[in-house]
């Protein structure tokens, strides 16, 4: 029998903080339930969202009629952002649908929620969501109409202004749904965002072992400093990682550990899809219900997987100092604050 699924499926993390003094957490994540009562809300407050222009909408077999809140694009600095305006924003969103559905073969993928859809409505939020400690959310859709579907993309204000990449993890989410392992949702979010984009909130991707003990050490060190008990070690997150998590192993540790969670995801699922190949990582994320569909990818399941995993990380061979790593997260992290100061 299937396990329940996921209440919550994870988003970027915040580039520019690997410390505990770097920058605050940013995480995010997708509701598995839109409640009910929160749509009927929406409905009611349409007349305050203000409608995208229509026609060039119509992205991988469906229309998307994009819905912003009343005066939000009046209140955002995009300096530093990778769009300029509400139809620079359009075609980002526009080009990373087209692009995600391409990568992971999900053309169809809003049939799952409504077979008969021809539309999705989209309401985007940027706003301030640093008293939730995340980066982004994506509601799961769910019907808006007999032919229609709705759903809410929020993204944190600070990072949006910084230029951080957090759309393409929560349209992944929507695209992709949910899965039974949060590192599998999280890193193939993660791995679609720096495929559409060319960088990610994770610090570290694929990198070798040393380097990634070294980003350990550090939280480690940071965690030892702010008064927190307790070790994380490599084999104790590798165990974790792929594994059918309901909940964040990590939720209830320091904002620190969580980062390390997405990290260590993403790397994960970008070594699933060179290793195995997207056709067979998305068979096990589509229909996999527990740990033990790892068979799908190797015999041996998931602690062969594990095992070859850790092989290929002792041995990569390392393309980014950790030094040149750290110090284009200074100059985000500066970012940031400059933004936070005006």
């Amino acid at each position: 029998m299937k396990k329940e699924m996921i209440k919550r499926a994870g988003a970027g993390i915040l580039s520019g903080v690997i410390l505990a003094a770097a920058l605050s957490c940013s995480l995010s994540g997708c509701n598995t339930v839109q409640n009910q009562t929160e749509h009927q809300t929406e409905q009611k407050t349409e007349q305050e969202v203000s409608q995208a222009a229509q026609g060039e909408n119509q992205v991988s077999g469906i229309e998307f009629r994009l819905q912003y809140p009343q005066a939000m694009w009046q209140g955002l600095n995009l300096t530093y952002a990778d769009y300029g305006n509400e139809e620079e924003f359009e075609r980002k969103f526009h080009n990373a649908v087209q692009k995600i559905t391409g990568l992971t073969g999900n053309a169809d993928w809003y049939t799952k929620y409504n077979p008969k859809a021809v539309y999705i409505r989209v309401l985007i939020k940027i706003a301030d969501m640093s008293y939730r400690s995340i980066g982004g959310q994506c509601d799961l859709p769910i019907v808006d109409a007999a032919d229609g579907l709705f759903t809410t993309v929020y993204m944190d204000k600070d990072m949006q202004e910084a230029g951080q990449p957090t759309l393409e993890h929560e349209l992944t989410h929507m695209i992709c749904g949910e899965t039974f392992s949060n590192s599998l949702m999280d890193g193939l979010a993660e791995y679609c965002e720096r495929q559409v984009t060319g960088k990610s909130n994770s610090t570290f991707s694929v990198y070798p072992a040393d380097d990634l003990l070294k980003v350990i050490e550090k939280y480690n060190a940071a965690e030892e400093e702010a008064g927190v008990t307790g070790k994380i070690s490599l084999e104790e997150i590798m165990d974790k990682i792929g594994a059918g998590e309901k909940e964040y192993p990590y939720k209830d540790v320091s904002k620190e550990a969580n980062h390390l969670w997405y990290i260590y995801s993403e790397s994960f699922v970008t070594w699933l899809i060179n290793t195995y190949g997207m056709e067979k990582v998305m068979d096990l994320y589509n229909n996999g219900q527990s740990e033990e569909d790892y068979e799908k990818l190797e015999t041996g399941g998931y602690a062969a997987v594990k095992e070859k995993w850790k092989t290929y990380l002792s041995e990569y061979e390392q393309q980014n100092s950790t030094e040149d790593i750290l110090a284009e997260q200074e100059v985000i992290a500066q970012q940031i604050k400059e933004i936070k100061l005006r």
